[in-house]
C-alpha cells in the first residue's frame, strides 16, 4: 500500500529523469556524429549536472514539504498508513539523485553503443 501512495513522486522524478536522459543524450549523440567531440563533452556534462540538481530538488523539496506531500496523497487520515509513509519517504528521498542518474547514465552509455556497459549500468546501480 505505501508504495502505491507514493509511486507518483517517484514517477515524477523518473519521468524528468527520462526526458533529461533521453533528450540531452540524443543531442549528444548528434554532436558525436557531426564531428564535434568537444561540444559533446560539454553537453554532456550539462545533461550530468541537470541530473544531480534534479536530484538534489527533489530532496530539499521532499524534505521542506514532506507533511504536506502526505496529506496531498490521502494518508493523514490513517495514523499507521502516514507513518508506514513517512518511513518510506525519509527511506528513498536521500537516494533521488541517484536513481535519476541511473535512468541518464543507462542512456549515455546506449548511445555510447557498448551494450555490456549498459547492462552492467542497469545491475551495479539499484533502483
Amino acid at each position: 500500500m505505501v508504495v502505491n501512495i507514493l509511486f507518483p513522486i517517484m514517477a515524477f522524478f523518473i519521468g524528468l529523469a527520462a526526458l533529461i536522459g533521453v533528450g540531452g543524450n540524443a543531442r549528444v549523440a548528434v554532436l558525436q556524429g557531426a564531428g564535434k567531440p568537444g561540444e559533446a563533452r560539454r553537453v554532456l556534462g550539462l545533461v550530468i549536472a541537470l541530473g544531480v540538481g534534479l536530484g538534489l530538488i527533489g530532496t530539499l523539496i521532499t524534505v521542506l514539504v514532506f507533511q504536506s506531500i502526505l496529506a496531498v496523497l490521502g494518508t493523514s487520515s490513517s495514523e499507521s498508513l502516514s507513518a508506514l509513509d513517512g518511513k518510506y519517504l525519509v527511506t528513498i528521498y536521500p537516494f533521488y539523485t541517484t536513481m535519476i542518474m541511473i535512468f541518464i547514465l543507462e542512456q549515455t552509455v546506449r548511445n555510447d553503443g557498448r551494450t555490456t556497459a549498459q547492462h552492467g549500468v542497469l545491475v551495479l546501480l539499484p533502483c
